[in-house]
């Protein structure tokens, strides 16, 4: 039965759920615990009404209630995406892939060959040396919203994927840069895998792959499909998701109108203005799609 300290723990198996069962019994002499996850076949099972903390028993007669549940089934650093499997256009998995090329690569973390319309987030050579793992994943997010899902929303284009020779570019140069890290020093390390390779470490700092993440090498993609009207649905998506603007800017100029431009022009000379701001900024957003 549950009670007010921590008694009984239930712990998943995998390679965490056996070194924490490790440490609790050897290290802090917590032997109060069951491992119960293989039991149920690998599977949590939360029937409705039962609370999660409580375990029925495979003779459906009793139930055992705990204190903690600790579903630590581990990590593998080198096998990312783990345990799913994806398969891509020429029929083969990504990690049939990753293993063709002796281990994970991406462009810039994010984008691989045969897998078009697919980003994935933290992939493989973004692990940041000296700075945050979540600045790392919030930059690639914005990173495949510019090359990936604006494009296909603008209907510019409706797959994305990355050329093969810009992948293995870009991992050459990234593992060149990481020969002269501490990381490929003559010491045994998580980051390297079995072929050798680190496919873990970002060679720069953070600002780095924040800066070659800003503006997308278009040069690096195969695109497909499309409509020549792109530019007239991309102005009209980003009149949408401005719409905010084009209020505070109706709102300024009423007030704008009504006093700053009262005694020269009158409301009608402010309302001209807030219109030139707009088309200003209008003008900039179609320089920057051509």
């Amino acid at each position: 039965m549950a009670t007010d300290s921590p008694n009984a723990i239930i712990i998943g198996a995998g390679p965490g759920g056996i070194a924490l069962a490790y440490r609790l019994r050897h290290e802090l002499g917590f032997d109060d615990f069951v491992t119960v996850w293989e039991a149920h076949g690998g599977q949590t099972r939360t029937p409705a009404g039962r609370s999660p903390f409580t375990c029925e028993n495979d003779d459906n007669q009793s139930k055992d209630e705990f204190d903690i549940i600790v579903l630590a089934t581990g990590f593998q650093v080198s096998q990312f995406l783990a345990p799913m499997e994806i398969k891509g256009k020429r029929g083969i998995s990504l990690n049939q892939q990753w293993e063709e090329s002796r281990g994970a690569q991406a462009y810039y973390g994010t984008y691989m060959h045969n897998f078009p319309n697919l980003a994935i987030i933290f992939g493989p050579n973004t692990f940041p040396a000296n700075n945050s793992a979540l600045f790392a994943c919030e930059t690639q997010v914005v990173y495949a919203v510019k090359s990936l899902f604006i494009p296909i929303l603008d209907r510019r284009t409706r797959t994305v994927e990355v050329k093969h020779s810009a992948e293995e570019k870009h991992t050459n140069n990234i593992h060149a840069q990481l020969q002269r890290t501490v990381f490929a020093g003559d010491c045994s390390n998580w980051y390297i895998g079995k072929y050798g390779r680190n496919a873990a470490s970002w060679p720069a700092k953070a600002a780095k792959f924040w800066l070659a993440t800003y503006f997308p090498d278009w040069r690096a993609f195969s695109w497909s499909g499309g409509s020549v009207f792109w530019p007239v649905y991309a102005v009209r998506r980003w009149v949408g998701v401005h719409v905010t603007l084009w209020r505070v800017l109706v709102v300024a100029g009423v007030v704008y109108a009504g006093f700053v431009r009262e005694g020269n022009g009158g409301i009608a000379r402010g309302f001209v203005d807030v219109v030139k701001v707009g088309l200003a900024g209008l003008r900039e957003k179609l320089a920057s799609l051509f």
